[in-house]
């Protein structure tokens, strides 16, 4: 089992130790005052402290478990699938959030956005393919470097990792889809030796551009009996923006420090900003927003 937010479970199941510290300060020992009609009061506590000791430490134990099931609802646990033996399969999502799926393709869409639909309809139709037998599992896996089990091994809620899916970002990497082939073919060798003889399907979501897969190495091979399936490479490159040339519009854009340590350069200076745009969107008008930050150098010398 795992869980979407460790955080919140740590947190929720620390603090139990709240009504715990309570019940002990409760407990504290105050100073006796008698009176006249003190012993009667005494005979009756003593007839019933076995009862009242009980519904304290039962109160206690309540509250305790109050808190330890919010702290577990909110960390969002994953629930490994059931079944054992060939029941119940596996679906594997790759989907390639390098610094290539950023990118904007020619119909104006992004192509993770069109990996995280394409893993979504994925899971839609193995979960209805699975109708009848052992609930169906799901893993997922990012290939942004380093390539990341985000879900492994494969769990039975859907719906948490159908959230997942749509959280995902472009990373600043290239793909890594050596390393995630090793974390797949791993994990099915682990669950056919806890499960025994189980259907794995793996589907690989990536337009496979030039650059961001290290084609030098050879893939790692997964175990026998696993289905693949991945699209074509896309035929054309996304619509690129990259940053030619910058220049000052003055000749002298920061001075050094003055005898206070600030800098004593102009802020707010202008400068020349040159962009080269390639790919099938060039033809259509775009917005590229540049941010410049400058400053003195560093003591050595950057």
């Amino acid at each position: 089992m795992s869980f979407l937010n460790l955080g919140l479970l740590i947190a929720g199941v620390s603090a139990i130790a709240i009504p715990i510290i309570i019940h002990l300060l409760m407990r504290r020992r105050r100073r006796p005052v008698k009176w006249g009609a003190m012993q009667f009061l005494l005979e009756a506590y003593r007839r019933q402290r076995r009862r009242l000791m009980m519904e304290r430490w039962l109160l206690l134990l309540v509250r305790c478990l109050l808190l330890a099931l919010l702290g577990f609802a909110l960390g969002r646990p994953l629930l490994s699938g059931a079944g054992s033996g060939a029941e119940g399969r596996t679906l594997y999502v790759l989907i390639d959030d390098s610094i290539a799926a950023g990118g904007v393709g020619a119909d104006g869409e992004a192509a993770l956005e069109r990996h995280k639909r394409g893993a979504i309809e994925a899971i839609e139709a193995f979960e209805a393919g699975s109708l009848g037998e052992a609930a169906p599992r799901v893993a997922l896996v990012t290939l942004g470097a380093p390539s990341a089990g985000v879900v492994v091994p494969g769990s039975s809620d859907l719906g948490a990792i159908r959230d997942l899916i749509n959280e995902l970002s472009p990373t600043d990497a290239r793909a890594d889809l050596a390393g995630a082939m090793t974390i797949v073919g791993e994990a099915i060798g682990r669950e056919r030796e806890a499960r025994g003889p189980s259907d794995a399907y793996v589907v690989l979501l990536s337009d496979f551009f030039a650059g961001s897969v290290d084609l030098a190495s050879s893939l790692p091979a997964l175990p026998e009996g696993v289905t693949l399936v991945a699209p074509e490479p896309e035929s054309s490159a996304p619509t690129n923006v990259a940053i030619v040339g910058l220049e000052p519009l003055r000749s002298v854009l920061v001075t050094g420090d003055d005898q206070t340590g600030e800098t004593s350069g102009s802020i707010g200076e202008q400068v020349r900003v040159r962009l080269r745009r390639s790919g099938p969107g060039v033809a259509r008008a775009a917005e590229t927003r540049v941010s410049v930050r400058v400053g003195s150098p560093d003591p050595d010398g950057w």
